[in-house]
Formats: C-alpha cells, structure tokens, sequence
C-alpha cells in the first residue's frame, strides 16, 4: 500500500560564523576580488574552524529543522547524511550525527554523491517514505570542504566553502510535494573532479564547468518532458551554488527570468551537498507553485526534481 506523497515539510542552515572574503586571496595567490567574482559569482565564503567537522555543523542544521518541523529526534524514522567531507572514514557521518540528536534511536546512513548528495538523498527519502517503509525523515547535507583544498591552488581554493542544510521529509503534509525526481552519472568523466586518497581536490575546470552546463540542460529538458511542462510554469529554479556563470549559461538557454532564480552563492561559495537545502531555508513557499531543483558534481552526478508547494 502507498502512502501519502513524501513532502518537505522544513528546511533549516547552518554557516560557520567565520567569512573568508576574496581579499584573503590576493595576498598570496595571483588573484584579486574583482576577477573571482566576475568568475564565479562569489564574494566571499564561510570556513569552519579548525575543531568543527562537517558532522557539527550538520547537528546544527538538524536541531534548528527539527525545530521548524515541530519535531523531536525521538520522532525520526531514518537519518540520511549527503557529505563529501565525512569525519572520517568509520563510522558513517550520519552515525555521529544520530549519536549527537538527544533521544534518537533511528537507523542512519551517508550518501555519496558529492554536489548533486542532497537530490540523490531525497530520491532515497521518497522511494521509503512512499513505499510505507518510513514516515518521518531527516536529511542532511553538511561539507567541510575548506579541509579538502590546497590552498595555494587557485583553481579551486575560491570556489569552495563550508555549511550545513537539513530537510525533515515526511509522508504528507505542508511544505514541497517532491513530484518527480531524476539521477545521473557518467562514471568516464570520474577523473575530471577528484580527491586522492589522503590528498587535496584536483579538478579540471573547463571539462567541469562544460559538462555541468551540459547536463544541467539535460535534467530540465527531462523533468519538463516528464512532468508535462513549459519553463514559464516553474515559479523557482533552484540550482546547486557551484559557479554563477553555469547558471547562467543555463538560464540563457531557457530563457529563465533573473527573478525565478535565487541564489547565495555571492556570501557561501560552494558548499556541495549543503548548497540546495541552505537555499531551500530562504525561498518562500507560494501555495500551488511549481518548483524545480538542478545539481551537478563530482562523479560525474547530476540531477533533477519538481516539486509542488502546498
């Protein structure tokens, strides 16, 4: 028997109070404040001090959503954690997180699939929550990318930041109706975008930046054939933060309005698996609207979903 239709029914963000402007950068790096905004969009990030992990950051985000939702971790039925940046390798991040939640005894797992974690996740929470399996929900995305950077590589040092964003979903109820949900990967572009075994993030920009726009594209073309609609019918597209200039390459091409897009990459950089649902907490829900959500990372993943307010 199904159940109701899995709805997010909150969404909460965390930010390290620490902002690294990109003025930081010029003193050692060939670059300047002008030429990475112009760039990518971004005018500063926030890093997360030397002792906070991604798993506190992300009890952060749980406890202030579980709030919102009206809920008590003794409530949750499962914990989903997206990271790119786990604590360490054993145990999971969500299992640190669970044991940090006062009173939660709910089964908890990580997900891996770097920038495009949270929608991979949420596909996770649908297909349990609509399949009976479970009722109430938690999923986290948190990243401490700051601990992954070279930081005298410039290619990637500034494009990067630290956060957390958590969502409670559960079957039924107001908030997003999570409608239609698509998953990708092309594993031969695995390479493009990297992290070495006890090294720092390697990537190559242009095949990324490319293929992001590329598949981007693709997942909107999709969800729109799917769902039986035009762009002019999505009230918000909700895009993953990774570089403003992929959005717009993205938006030229369906000729989105400015205002349908909102962002904060300018004051969080990419935050990876955290970025979709820090967005999530600031756009306001308009009853009987449609939405839409895009990411795309390492892997190389991609990903879609549509959504209804109600």
């Amino acid at each position: 028997m199904i159940s109701e239709p899995a709805t997010i029914i909150a969404s909460a963000a965390y930010l390290p109070p620490n902002r690294v402007k990109n003025s930081h950068f010029e003193s050692y790096l060939d670059t300047s404040d002008s030429w990475i905004y112009e760039r990518t969009g971004i005018k500063e990030r926030r890093w997360a001090d030397m002792g906070v992990k991604a798993s506190d950051m992300g009890v952060f985000a749980a406890t202030e959503v579980l709030k919102k939702a009206n809920m008590e971790p003794k409530d949750l039925d499962l914990i989903l954690v997206a990271t790119m940046t786990p604590d360490q390798p054993l145990p999971s991040t969500a299992a640190l997180i669970q044991s940090k939640l006062a009173g939660c005894k709910a089964p908890a797992m990580d997900i891996s699939a770097a920038c495009s974690g949270y929608l991979y996740g949420l596909s996770v929470a649908k297909a349990f929550i609509e399949a009976g399996m479970y009722k109430n929900i938690l999923l986290v995305g948190c990243e401490k990318m700051s601990q992954v950077l070279d930081p005298n590589d410039r290619s990637t040092i500034i494009l990067f930041g630290d956060g957390a964003g958590a969502s409670v979903i559960t079957s039924g109820g107001k908030g997003l109706r999570i409608d239609n949900i698509i998953l990708g990967l092309d594993g031969n572009l695995a390479n493009s975008l990297y992290i070495p075994q006890g090294g720092s993030m390697k990537m190559f920009g242009q095949e990324v930046f490319k293929t992001a726009i590329q598949r981007g594209v693709e997942v909107i073309e999709k969800l729109l054939e799917k769902e039986k609609l035009l762009i002019e019918n999505i009230r918000y597209v909700i895009f993953h933060q990774a570089n403003m200039r992929i959005i717009q390459n993205i938006q030229k091409r369906f000729q989105i309005p400015e205002e349908k897009i909102p962002t904060t990459i300018e004051y969080t950089a990419n935050t990876s698996a955290a970025s979709i649902p820090i967005l999530l907490e600031s756009i306001s829900h308009e009853q009987n609207q449609r939405y839409m959500s895009v990411a795309f990372g390492a892997g190389f993943t991609y990903a879609g979903a549509i959504f209804t307010s109600l």
